[in-house]
């Protein structure tokens, strides 16, 4: 992390963890403002702050932010990264303070004014928190939490087409190329759960804020696998590529090998962190036969509803073949076939681990491999 970004503290985007009260949120890629400018003194005390937060230590980092502040009491950023602190100790009113002063000292501050927004809805104040949420998407625009934050304020109202709206906006921001409509139809099949559980007020609310983070999480891994192994998983230097320009942690040549077995070579492996969390991608070759290649995503999400969902929702995405899940010893498996737009042929399989709660999605290129990508951890 350079010294500029760590003047803004990662977390700007709270999204459904904030809304529902939750754990903390996890990081988000999100463009930052420019900073305020900050005395190389308190410029230290402040990215201290900054990483103590980083690491989950909210005393060490309230007290850093509280010690920049006496030097600098017109500090934008101090207050900014004081009240995610103070939101992350369920502190609401003082975050909110502490925002608004942010927006005091810097007009059009495009992170402290969702935030304060989110806050204000979990405070149910809609109407300010609406307010709000307009102003960080028209400061914003390219963010796609500012949708979902304000979908969850529709929700709230009883707006469901305003909060489909946004949530089209934000699918569309977080994908490549996405086909809005049938996006949208994925949702609302995820949303018939709730009518038939029959829920009202804001247990309704609730879940349906919950199913609409869930679905937009689908989206983003069915969008991946998209640009990820389904299309460059046959294209190393493709899939090269991609990894550097995205900033991807590259495994070693060393390690690769180490993981490789007479029967697959590792050919390229890199982690990654994203809003889906620590994601693997690994590309591999069958030892007997340069053709067969593989690549796999591995990631840990959540319990069997995941997989179920991923599976129906990867049907519809790519038009495979009907939903059929295999009950096998401490795993879940889906058999899927995508035709690519050059008519290759991808056999697909989604497994999900039940201890571990592991999702991996892995394709074959040019003929089915019986053999399991290897874990990282």
């Amino acid at each position: 992390m350079n010294r500029k970004s760590r003047q803004w503290l990662v977390a700007t985007a709270f999204g459904l963890s904030a809304v529902l009260n939750a754990s903390p949120p996890a990081s988000a890629t999100t463009k930052y403002p420019t900073a305020m400018p900050i005395s190389a003194t308190n410029r230290e005390v402040h990215d201290r702050a900054v990483n103590a937060v980083l690491r989950g230590r909210y005393n060490e980092a309230l007290q850093g932010f509280d010690d920049v502040l006496k030097n600098e009491p017109s500090n934008a950023s101090a207050y900014y990264n004081r009240g995610n602190v103070r939101y992350f100790r369920r502190e609401l009113l003082l975050a909110l303070q502490d925002y608004t002063a942010a927006l005091k000292y810097r007009p059009g501050f495009a992170a402290a004014t969702m935030n304060r927004g989110i806050v204000l809805s979990i405070l149910d104040r809609l109407d300010e928190a609406l307010t709000d949420l307009d102003t960080a998407a028209e400061l914003d625009p390219s963010n796609p939490d500012v949708f979902f934050n304000r979908a969850v304020v529709y929700v709230k109202r009883g707006a469901m087409e305003k909060a489909l709206a946004d949530y089209d906006r934000l699918v569309q921001l977080d994908g490549s190329n996405p086909d809005l409509n049938a996006a949208r139809l994925r949702l609302n099949a995820l949303l018939t759960r709730i009518d038939e559980l029959g829920l009202v007020g804001r247990e309704r609310d609730r879940s349906i804020i919950k199913e609409m983070d869930h679905a937009r999480s689908v989206e983003q891994l069915l969008d991946f696998t998209d640009r990820t192994c389904i299309r460059l998983g046959d294209d190393s230097q493709g899939l090269s590529t991609l990894a550097l320009a995205s900033g991807w942690n590259r495994i070693t040549d060393a390690k690769l090998r180490e993981l490789s077995t007479p029967a697959i070579k590792l050919t390229g492996g890199w982690t990654l962190t994203n809003r889906l969390g620590s994601v693997a991608v690994v590309q591999t070759q069958s030892a007997k036969a340069s053709s067969r290649q593989s690549c796999s995503i591995t990631a840990r999400l959540g319990d069997a509803h995941w997989l179920e969902d991923f599976a129906t929702l990867f049907s519809s995405r790519f038009q495979a073949p009907r939903l059929v899940i295999s009950e096998l010893e401490n795993r879940r498996e889906s058999q899927q076939v995508v035709i690519r737009d050059d008519q290759a042929r991808v056999e697909i399989t989604l497994i999900q681990t039940i201890d571990s709660k592991m999702l991996t999605v892995r394709t074959v290129h040019d003929k089915k491999q019986d053999i399991d990508p290897p874990n990282f951890p």
